[in-house]
């Protein structure tokens, strides 16, 4: 085989031992009618659909908002029940504990699940400085939701989990695999991969209590909240990888969705990730400079 057919071959192999599902551990699947799902950050985008599509399955959902007017327009919908959490602040994560823990002991129900979804890019004020570091102010204000917030959510609601042997899927990004040479990119890239290290080491940690956990590493895709041209609108991909890392026996350990809208443009994620991994580093450099 020639050398570059076989560099080009390792991602495509890579890939496809990882969704080998009789290579992945089993876990007990929980029962919609008895238990409870968690998503952060629901009020628009990703964690709405994630919630409507779980909720239609027959579980009951909780769904947390920063505002109290997202809150009451989740309350008249009646799919998803509303927690206003601010996943950065401990004190808003502990009264959640303890109001959705009471909740589901009055009903009989367990938390089978927490979908860590809640996330901002810091762009809003990262996108127009002329600068090659970006000042830390920045990375403190993005890790505190995607990287702190996700810990703190995980960790209280940990107990609950164990009791369910449930599952954690975190919502992470190709930018985790994927850093272009963007600095106002710098402090949503550097989260994603504390997100993916974090996925990691649960993974692995977890696993002995009956609890697996997902990372779902969602390409470019255009919301409400996050309009990007040239990205597809239509979600449900990324809501079946969701789907399937709660309601699959053997759940897998990362789900690529979707494709690359820039740079590598067209590009599967799945092939791109992978591909990221083997490509020497002068090479990738020279393409997402």
């Amino acid at each position: 085989m020639h050398p570059v057919s076989a560099l080009a071959a390792i991602p495509v192999a890579l890939l496809l031992s990882s969704r080998l599902r009789f290579l992945h551990p089993k876990f007990s699947v929980p029962d919609p009618t008895t238990c409870a799902v968690l998503i952060t950050g629901v009020s628009g985008g990703f964690g709405a659909a994630f919630g409507n599509d779980l909720a239609g399955l027959g579980f009951v959902v909780y769904g947390t908002v920063r505002k109290q007017d997202d809150a009451d327009a989740l309350a008249a919908g009646g799919v998803i029940r509303p927690v206003v959490l601010d996943v950065s602040r401990p004190e808003d994560v502990t009264a959640a504990v303890d109001r959705i823990g009471s909740e589901l002991r009055a009903e009989g129900r367990r938390l089978c699940a927490v979908v860590n979804n809640a996330g901002l890019t810091g762009m809003d004020r990262t996108r127009h400085l002329k600068t090659e570091v970006v000042g830390a102010e920045h990375y403190e204000r993005v890790f505190n939701t995607n990287v702190m917030g996700m810990v703190q959510v995980t960790e209280a609601f940990l107990p609950l989990l164990k009791v369910a042997s449930g599952r954690v899927v975190n919502i992470g990004s190709y930018f985790g695999s994927f850093a272009p040479g963007i600095p106002p990119f710098a402090p949503y890239i550097a989260s994603k991969h504390a997100v993916e290290g974090l996925t990691d080491v649960w993974r692995r940690a977890l696993r002995g209590a009956g609890i697996s956990v997902s990372l779902v590493k969602p390409g470019d895709f255009s919301t409400k909240l996050n309009p990007l041209p040239g990205a597809k609108k239509d979600l449900t991909p990324v809501v079946e990888a969701v789907r399937d890392a709660i309601t699959s026996p053997s759940p897998l350990a990362r789900y690529h969705v979707g494709s690359v809208a820039v740079k590598l443009k067209g590009l599967p994620v799945a092939i791109a990730c992978r591909l990221l991994q083997v490509v020497p580093d002068v090479v990738v450099d020279a393409v997402l400079r």
